[in-house]
């Protein structure tokens, strides 16, 4: 008598495993080589964005890279929430043993601070772009421009981070960061161009409009929203 798979129901031959296990552990090595091959290109991005930022961005100026900006918004993410503890750490200095700092909280804030920000700002590039100004890009290549660009700042707060650990002045480490975001925003300015259509002169314009309306957002979602959340 025939003996069947008892999860999908297909015949089974004698001392072999049904095939859907052997798929199972297909897609889960596919899935596996898919994420491994993923850090491995955003680590080359890491370098590009070094040694040359704008052609970086240029080349990767296609919608499939989507999924690899997801991983760079999340690394910046994270690298900012660790920056926030380790700048609260040494602005406490030697209290620091004596208050109980709330270590995960301050990660979070800046996790989904930074994560929020990122996203907000793609999504408002694109309403000005696309849907305000006609000038043809979508979604997708915003988060790609915006996250990709974001790998820049990640790379400064990861020397801020390192000022912090070796208690150099808090001033220090804000004008790093104030620099850091300059960059990011000059590599946003020129990778605005080349992710859409949009005429040349009305660049600065969407770039300022972007910003200044992310800032307003992330200000009503910090004090009414996130701060909420996390007390």
């Amino acid at each position: 008598m025939a003996k069947f798979c008892t999860k999908c129901g297909s015949p089974l031959e004698e001392g072999k495993p049904c095939k859907c296990e052997s798929e199972k552990k297909e897609v889960k090595n596919v899935s596996s080589s898919n994420f491994v091959e993923l850090l491995k290109e955003y680590l080359n991005v890491v370098k590009g964005m070094v040694k040359k930022p704008i052609d970086t961005l240029k080349e990767k100026n296609d919608e499939s890279n989507f999924n690899l900006a997801l991983v760079s918004i999340g690394v910046t993410s994270i690298i900012l929430g660790f920056v926030m503890c380790f700048i609260i750490k040494s602005m406490m200095g030697g209290l620091s043993g004596l208050v109980d700092i709330p270590y995960v909280k301050v990660f979070l804030v800046g996790f989904i601070t930074m994560a929020a920000m990122i996203s907000v700002m793609a999504l408002i590039a694109y309403v000005i772009v696309d849907k305000l100004l006609k000038s043809e890009t979508s979604i997708k290549k915003m988060f790609i421009l915006f996250g990709l660009s974001s790998i820049v700042f990640a790379e400064v707060l990861i020397i801020a981070a390192l000022l912090a650990i070796f208690e150099i002045n808090a001033t220090v480490i804000y004008i790093i960061m104030a620099i850091g975001a300059l960059l990011w925003f000059a590599y946003n300015l020129r990778g605005i161009e080349s992710y859409s259509k949009i005429d040349v002169n009305m660049i600065g314009y969407t770039m300022a409009a972007t910003n200044a309306t992310t800032m307003l957002i992330m200000y009503y979602l910090i004090k009414n929203v996130i701060a909420k959340i996390l007390m």
